[in-house]
């Protein structure tokens, strides 16, 4: 579903019921890239191998399908995530239990499986990653260095597994261009650990974000005898920096989580509670969000709903500072209206609570060009007195591409930014000054 940004349904599509889409991108043509799993033996390609498949499928900027494709083995297939890469290709990764097909290397039972595509959706390579348990990899991103990481759910302590802690660990595995394991870490205690996001963080270290049942191991202050979210940041070879659980006496689910434009982290998922981090609840179920710092203190936190189950599965800063916010609802009442019955799509636009990302006074002071431009900028700031200037280059999905800290010595500051690696597409530059922080868009076109 395509929406405009007050809310109202641009067009929408819908897909045969053997398809099941778990995964959506925006791609640098203007289209999209979608992932799940499909039973159906018609999907493009040379059709179902047996039991469900990994589905893709391309569309273009106005939802019809350009291409699609299934990749897998006879027995079973499910993809929950995929990130376009720098080369214009694809990965994606969720589980398999097959061993033929397009899948080798399994492990046995159920393995983390990572693909990596091109642009027209052919595998270029794949890993199976796991041991003779289950594993499941829940999230993918690609990395600074041009590898990717990943977190994996796992209850093995063999094959490429080691230091499991007992029932469901978090399991973060860092792979290099080609998907060979540089590193792997299992986070948790005894009881269910579930990982949902891992993202590279502007420190080149890791935060993994998901929920917990444990309360010993490397968890600690659990807020009740159910579930907590539980946040772990890692250095850049996986070591804990610091852990942290969220909740009240009730259960939190987190789902996915972000870096925001201040450098800190916003949760979304959902919560029961009305006590210890959670002050509000509008019955059941509430889709909840956490904003912290970057040492893990909560800055502000936020419960939406009603009286019946809401929650939040999304989560996306907005380019004018704010958050979209994307989950499930029964309720018609409390903050929602409109619904239709049974359980129905909840969209929500909310604007920046404490992160109030806003431009200041001197915005028009700054220029940024040429816009578009194919990797190179330059920066020009009017009236800004000597000091030091920090720039940040962020993409649209608020992940920290880079930054530079630049010395201030002349009037007008002018200074050039080298961003050649990029695809195409906007993103977002934070210029911080002693006079305040300004952000503005640029454009890539290659």
């Amino acid at each position: 579903m395509k929406l405009a940004p007050d809310g109202e349904v641009l067009w929408q599509r819908c897909l045969e019921t053997h398809y099941h889409g778990w995964a959506l991108v925006a791609t640098i043509d203007g289209g999209f890239f979608l992932v799940g799993k499909t039973t159906s033996n018609d999907c493009g390609n040379s059709g179902n191998q047996g039991d469900a498949d990994a589905w893709i499928v391309k569309m273009d900027a106005d939802g019809e399908i350009e291409w699609q494709r299934c990749h897998g083995g006879t027995a079973y297939e499910e993809i929950w995530d995929l990130h376009q890469t720098s080369d214009g290709g694809f990965v994606m990764a969720g589980r398999t239990t097959s061993n033929d097909g397009d899948v080798s290397g399994n492990h046995g039972d159920s393995d983390a499986w990572v693909v990596k595509l091109n642009a027209a959706g052919e595998i270029q390579w794949q890993k199976c990653l796991g041991g003779t348990a289950n594993d499941d990899a829940r999230s993918v991103q690609e990395t600074s260095d041009g590898g990717y990481v990943l977190a994996i759910q796992t209850s093995s302590d063999d094959g490429n597994v080691s230091g499991q802690h007992g029932g469901l660990d978090y399991w973060v595995v860092k792979l290099d261009a080609g998907g060979e394991i540089q590193w792997q870490k299992c986070l948790g205690g005894t009881k269910d650990d579930y990982a949902r996001t891992v993202l590279q963080t502007a420190d080149d270290g890791f935060i993994v974000v998901g929920f917990t049942w444990s309360d010993d191991g490397d968890v600690s202050e659990i807020h009740s005898e159910y579930n907590d979210n539980w946040v772990v940041k890692l250095g850049g070879t996986g070591e804990i920096q610091w852990q942290k659980c969220f909740g009240g006496t009730g259960a939190e689910q987190a789902y996915t989580a972000i870096q925001t434009e201040d450098g800190g982290y916003l949760i979304a998922g959902e919560s029961s509670s009305n006590d210890g981090d959670v002050s509000s609840n509008h019955g059941g179920y509430d889709a909840w969000l956490v904003k912290f710092n970057s040492a893990g203190e909560i800055q502000w936190q936020k419960s939406y709903g009603g009286t019946s189950h809401d929650d939040a599965q999304s989560i996306h800063q907005t380019q004018d500072g704010g958050f979209i916010m994307a989950g499930k609802t029964q309720s018609n009442d409390g903050d929602v209206s409109g619904f239709h019955g049974g359980m129905d799509f909840w969209v929500v636009k909310l604007d920046g609570g404490a992160v109030n990302v806003k431009e200041s006074e001197m915005a028009n002071d700054i220029r940024l060009y040429p816009s578009p431009n194919q990797g190179l900028f330059t920066i020009e700031i009017d009236g800004l007195p000597t000091g030091m200037v920090e720039l940040a280059l962020f993409s649209t999905d608020c992940r920290l591409l880079r930054s530079e800290s630049v010395k201030n010595l002349t009037r007008p500051f002018t200074h050039s930014f080298h961003c050649s690696d990029l695809t195409s597409g906007v993103y977002l530059m934070r210029v911080g000054t002693g006079m305040g922080t300004v952000y503005k868009k640029v454009v890539v076109q290659r």
